[in-house]
C-alpha cells in the first residue's frame, strides 16, 4: 500500500511539473509564430481521423498554443494523468474504477485546452471594441490600415494580451503583402471570436463594395459594444435569478419554522383539549 501511495504520490509531482513547464511554454508571446494562415489555408482533410486531427489542432490554436509545439507535451500529460488517476481507481474501486478513472485522465487536457480557449475568447471580445475604436483613431491621424493595426496591437495594450499577439501577427500578414480580406479571416480563424469573424466579412464586404474602411470598422466598434452592454445586462439577470436560489432555499425553511410551526403546535393543543373534553 506504501509503494501505491508513492507510485500516485511521483507521477502527481512529475504531473505537476509537466503543467507548469507547459503552461509557461503555451502562454509566451514568442510561441505564436509567425507561420500564420497555414491552418486555414491547408486543404480539408478527407477522413473522420484527419477531420478531428484538424479540429484539435485548431482548437489548441485558438487557446493561444503552437499545435506542434504541444502534440508531444499532451500526449505526455494524457499519459501520466491517465496513469495517476487509474492507479487512484484501482485503490478505491477496483479494475471498473481503474479503467473509468484512466478514461477520465486521458479526456482532462483537452478540457483543460478548451478552458483555456474559451478563457482566452474572453479577453479578446472583451477589447475588441476598444481596439478598434484605436484603430479607426490611428486612421483618422493619417496612418495606413497596415500602420494602423501594428500601432495599435503594440501600444493598444499594457499587459501582454491574447488580441495584441494575433493583430501583430496579422500585421506581419499585410507587411508581407497579403490581401486585407484574406487576413482578417485567418485572424478569425485563429482565434475563434464570433465578433472576429463578423468583423472579418463586413471587411471583405466593404473593400467588394468600395466602402471606408474606416466607416467599417466604426460601425463593428459600435455593433460590439451594443453587443458587449446586452451580454453584460444578461449577466445581470442571470446573476441576480441565481442569487435567489440561495436566498429560497434558506428564506422558506425559515419562514416555514417562523409562521407555520407555532400555529400547528397550537392546533395540536386545540386537539388535545377537545380529546380530552
Amino acid at each position: 500500500m506504501s509503494q501505491h501511495l508513492w507510485l500516485d504520490a511521483i507521477l502527481f509531482v512529475i504531473m505537476l511539473l509537466l503543467l507548469v513547464m507547459v503552461y509557461r511554454a503555451s502562454t509566451h508571446p514568442a510561441r505564436l509564430r509567425a507561420v500564420v494562415g497555414a491552418e486555414p489555408e491547408r486543404p480539408p482533410p478527407s477522413t473522420w481521423v484527419g477531420r478531428l486531427r484538424r479540429r484539435h489542432r485548431t482548437m489548441v490554436r485558438q487557446a493561444g498554443m503552437d499545435p506542434d509545439d504541444m502534440r508531444l507535451p499532451l500526449w505526455i500529460m494524457r499519459v501520466l494523468m491517465a496513469a495517476l488517476l487509474a492507479s487512484l481507481g484501482v485503490w478505491l474501486w477496483g479494475p471498473v474504477g481503474a479503467v473509468l478513472m484512466g478514461i477520465v485522465g486521458l479526456v482532462l487536457p483537452d478540457l483543460w485546452i478548451l478552458g483555456a480557449r474559451r478563457a482566452r475568447r474572453r479577453r479578446i471580445r472583451g477589447a475588441l471594441s476598444f481596439f478598434l475604436d484605436l484603430v479607426v483613431s490611428l486612421l483618422y491621424a493619417g496612418l495606413s490600415p497596415e500602420r494602423a493595426f501594428v500601432r495599435a496591437g503594440r501600444d493598444g495594450f499594457r499587459d501582454p494580451h491574447p488580441l495584441a499577439d494575433e493583430v501583430m501577427l496579422m500585421g506581419h500578414e499585410l507587411e508581407m503583402g497579403k490581401e486585407r480580406g484574406l487576413a482578417f479571416s485567418h485572424l478569425a480563424e485563429r482565434t475563434g471570436v464570433t465578433e472576429l469573424r463578423a468583423v472579418s466579412a463586413a471587411v471583405q464586404m466593404g473593400l467588394r463594395s468600395g466602402m471606408s474602411i474606416v466607416d467599417t470598422f466604426k460601425a463593428q466598434a459600435d455593433l460590439l459594444r451594443v453587443k458587449l452592454g446586452e451580454e453584460a445586462l444578461r449577466k445581470i439577470n442571470t446573476s441576480t435569478v441565481i442569487a435567489m436560489v440561495p436566498v429560497f432555499l434558506c428564506g422558506v425553511p425559515v419562514f416555514i419554522v417562523v409562521v407555520y410551526f407555532p400555529a400547528f403546535l397550537k392546533i395540536l393543543d386545540m386537539l388535545k383539549l377537545l380529546r380530552f373534553h
